[in-house]
């Protein structure tokens, strides 16, 4: 049986408006809407052509179970304001997918328990001092910061989307954490992105105001989280150049960008002087392309789960089947961790229960 809302997911997920998608089928507006809304429903070669141009799978649209439905409200978008509906639309459809397929995984593995202490009393600088303490954290930086997140019960996903309008957002669903990273930044962005994210856990939960205040309450976080002000004071002496700084950002792997936004909110630098390290960095292009470039950080949780996922003979294809997704689909929501010109045979294995439900945990 046809499942209208899905069509509204698929169509949402390829950032189209109902015109932009009847248009490109020689369709009615109307007879779109009627679709999605579920007054009619489409003969079976139109939803053939729907499923090749949406490029998901026939069968996707003839389940009767549906997503999660995020909440713009309850996800935090760092730019909001600037980002078109479309983009917004495309970001929230995926992150309902990826919540789609972290179902799946908890049916099979026992994942790490949430352990994401509210700070929302605090300010962002006391709220990173204080996790720290709770997480046990003693050291100046943080070694790999989705693996801290995993590890304490946040579910990490992957956006692969060339969108310069969002990094990453995050946000709750039935109690569980779920951060989501745009791919195409780069590394050193990434890991900022993460624990902006965790503070939007942290400080903002049963906050329902989407507005710049708590996007710099984020900020702050992250800054005190990657880079610590006692640990950046030490530095206070060195002679504020662009190679200097390259040299230093790569204490706490973090972009140039923050590494001079952060050295500036502790007053090392005046503001003249961030203004003109801004103005050099792009002029070097490292805005957009970070010098000495560290490796992209990946789950690790969900490699040990398509790793013991493999061990029972289940392949990547299999879980795509499963879900009724693409293979690129799925692939594109786990970091894209498998190389797909290489050849993934499916083994119809993916209704197959593991012997028995899996522990993952992270030391």
């Amino acid at each position: 049986m046809f499942n209208n809302t899905r069509l509204e997911l698929a169509r949402k997920r390829r950032s189209l408006t109902k015109k932009e998608l009847a248009e490109n089928l020689n369709l009615s507006i109307q007879t779109l809407s009627d679709w999605e809304t579920g007054k009619t429903i489409p003969k079976f070669d139109n939803v053939v052509e729907l499923a090749k141009f949406l490029k998901f799978p026939v069968e996707f649209f003839d389940k009767e179970e549906n997503f999660a439905s995020l909440d713009p409200q309850k996800v935090t978008f760092r730019a909001l304001t600037k980002m078109r509906a479309s983009d917004r639309d495309m970001a929230l459809a995926c992150g309902s997918l990826a919540i789609y397929l972290n179902t799946w995984i908890e049916n099979k593995f026992n994942l790490p328990q949430c352990n994401i202490p509210l700070y929302e009393n605090y300010s962002p600088e006391e709220a990173a001092q204080k996790l720290k303490q709770y997480w046990n954290i003693t050291k100046d930086y943080i070694d790999n910061t989705i693996y801290l997140l995993e590890k304490n019960g946040v579910r990490v996903y992957s956006l692969s989307e060339n969108c310069n309008d969002f990094d990453a957002f995050s946000t709750w669903e039935n109690n569980i954490p779920f951060v989501f990273l745009n791919t195409s930044k780069s590394a050193e962005r990434s890991r900022f992105d993460a624990m902006h994210e965790l503070g939007h856990l942290v400080l903002h939960k049963n906050c329902f105001t989407r507005d710049k205040k708590i996007e710099e309450e984020a900020n702050a976080f992250a800054s005190e989280m990657l880079m610590p002000a006692n640990s950046v004071l030490e530095y206070r002496t060195v002679t504020p150049t662009i190679g200097n700084l390259i040299q230093m950002k790569q204490i706490w792997n973090v972009s140039l960008k923050a590494l001079i936004y952060r050295m500036n909110k502790l007053d090392i630098i005046t503001e003249w002087t961030y203004r003109l390290l801004m103005v050099e960095l792009n002029k070097r292009g490292y805005n957009t392309s970070e010098p000495l470039s560290i490796e992209r950080e990946t789950s690790i949780i969900l490699k040990k789960v398509f790793n013991i996922l493999k061990e029972d003979n289940i392949t990547l294809h299999d879980v795509a089947q499963c879900l009724n997704l693409s293979t690129l689909e799925v692939n594109s929501m786990i970091f894209n961790m498998f190389d797909m010109f290489s050849t993934i045979n499916g083994n119809n294995n993916s209704n197959n229960k593991l012997k028995s439900k899996a522990d993952l945990k992270l030391l």
